[in-house]
């Protein structure tokens, strides 16, 4: 407000109109279009979306309008805030620039599909170093309708999502551009149903990390339906990979063993080996949970020879990772150990979230079963906060059954109740039943150990009969039974886990009884990869 300040240092935007009216036409017209940018771009994308050549590049940062950030080039937010309302006093030039960015940043996921799909660090490092301008570009696409551009875009953002561990974000996106597409499918054009079916099938995958395993079943039995009409090979195999594993997921284990047998069989007609590769490594996830240990380790060391041959990163990783958990499965703590050091190694170039929670998990239940409890809890507790922090409401649930043996063995009956019931929660809300399945089990010791024989009894023989129990958890049932002096009586009717779960939330009052120690049991809840890429 001082008399002799000039008009132009009166406010920001006068002076940025003054060096505006400094600028020749075509820097004007290149700073307008520039604006598109969201993040740091590099020469090539600037001469795609805004026809700005490096000479006037180099004049626009001369004129401190952009700014060098290393190999690439930045525009500031209060600069960019001024030249996107000079873009908008264009509407022709505005829609123009977008339109390119769109095409510069689908085509670049497009690009790069192949190595991120498989874990390549520079692939990723690629789209991570732009992803604000990515989601530009797949907004854009979804509001305009642009189904060549999402079905170019669609498995390297998918991908992206799914190495980072995204699930939170994968799941929105996907899910308001399924519901952009639109439902009525019967006469739209081929590559409209193409795309509704892909964005089905990855949404679902989303919502199946984030423990919503119905609603993913739902999205996956449409997709699968979609890409048989269509007689999409690669889409079918996709949908009944992820199908099985949601069914895995449910303890059906014969329903997926089907679906996944029905994927490997295309897969080998299409001579698609790293489809060939997961479906061995989806099969063999089937084995382990009916405890055929032999068939399992078969299936992943060929899966794990294949995929290398691939340079599939993310699944080396499942498959080092489900050899681990075989290996603790037979007691083998060492070796179980060395292939989880394996993956977790590996997982420093992946930088994917989820399978460091799961590493971790395992690290830890491998360390608890060597008896070194304070490591075990450090690793757990790491596993913990990724998971809660990453919405794996699962893995945060298998995790929270972990700590809770550790407790027990320290003699912290108050701590493992607590855990055990946080574990239960999760598996209720995502309604995961062999999650719950496995918390029951460790709260039958727990009560074992409180000297509750009844309720530990009453407990062993629900896991002892379930359906959704998995080999591991029948036999260790069956052994605590034994310990107990009962065995399993004949199932008359299937037990209602929610209602369960729902009674011992409300009835146990987290108070340690008085009671006789028990010795507790080998629990090694180790979590197999059963729901990996594809």
């Amino acid at each position: 407000e001082a008399p002799d300040l000039e008009e132009r240092h009166r406010s920001l935007r006068a002076t940025f109109d003054a060096s505006w009216r400094l600028l020749a036409a075509n820097e004007q017209a290149a700073l307008a279009r520039l604006a598109v940018f969201r993040s740091a771009f590099d020469p090539a994308a600037a001469e795609q979306v805004a026809g700005a050549d490096r000479q006037l590049l180099r004049q626009l940062v001369d004129k401190s309008l952009l700014t060098r950030a290393g190999d690439r080039l930045l525009m500031l937010d209060v600069v960019r805030t001024y030249a996107l309302d000079r873009l908008a006093a264009d509407p022709a030039m505005e829609r123009l620039a977008h339109e390119r960015h769109r095409a510069c940043f689908t085509s670049m996921l497009g690009e790069l599909q192949h190595g991120v799909q498989r874990g390549d660090a520079a692939a990723i490092a690629s789209i991570a170093s732009s992803i604000d301008d990515v989601r530009s570009a797949w907004s854009f696409a979804t509001q305009t309708n642009d189904t060549a551009a999402l079905l170019r875009a669609m498995d390297g953002l998918f991908y992206f999502y799914e190495v980072r561990g995204w699930a939170r974000e994968g799941a929105e996106v996907y899910g308001h551009t399924s519901a952009a597409v639109g439902r009525s499918l019967q006469s739209a054009p081929r590559p409209v149903r193409l795309a509704a079916a892909q964005l089905d099938a990855r949404h679902a995958v989303f919502l199946q990390r984030l423990g919503e395993l119905r609603a993913a079943e739902s999205l996956l039995r449409r997709a699968a339906a979609a890409a048989r009409d269509l007689e999409e090979s690669a889409d079918i195999v996709f949908a009944l990979h992820r199908l099985g594993a949601v069914r895995h997921g449910m303890g059906d284990y014969e329903e997926a063993e089907r679906l996944h047998r029905e994927a490997w069989a295309l897969a080998r007609e299409a001579n698609d080996r790293l489809a060939v590769g997961w479906s061995m490594t989806y099969l063999g996830n089937v084995s382990w949970s009916r405890g055929e240990f032999d068939t399992a380790t078969r299936l992943y060391t060929e899966a794990l020879e294949l995929l290398r041959e691939e340079h599939d990163l993310n699944g080396m990783w499942v498959t080092l990772n489900n050899l681990g958990v075989i290996a603790a499965s037979r007691e083998q703590y060492e070796e179980a150990r060395r292939r989880f050091r394996e993956g977790l190694a590996l997982q420093s170039e992946l930088k994917n979230a989820r399978f460091r929670a799961q590493g971790l998990h395992n690290l830890g239940c491998a360390a608890r079963e060597l008896g070194e409890l304070e490591n075990a809890r450090q690793r757990l507790v790491e596993s913990l906060e990724i998971s809660e922090r990453m919405g794996y409401q699962s893995m945060a649930g298998l995790t929270l059954v972990g700590l809770a043996e550790i407790s027990i063995r320290e003699g912290d009956e108050t701590g493992a109740t607590s855990a055990l019931h946080r574990a239960l929660r999760s598996a209720a809300a995502v309604r995961n039943d062999p999650l719950a399945l496995e918390a029951l089990l460790t709260l039958a010791r727990l009560r074992q150990r409180q000297g509750d024989r009844h309720g530990a009894v009453e407990l062993a023989e629900i896991i002892a009969r379930h359906p959704g129990s998995d080999d591991d958890a029948r036999r260790k049932a069956a052994g605590l039974l034994v310990e107990l002096g009962a065995n399993p009586r004949p199932a008359e009717h299937g037990t209602d886990l929610d209602a369960l779960i729902d009674s011992i939330l409300a009835g146990d009052s987290g108070l340690p009884m008085v009671g006789a120690a028990a010795d507790p049991r080998r629990s090694h809840t180790l979590h197999a990869e059963t729901t990996g890429d594809s």
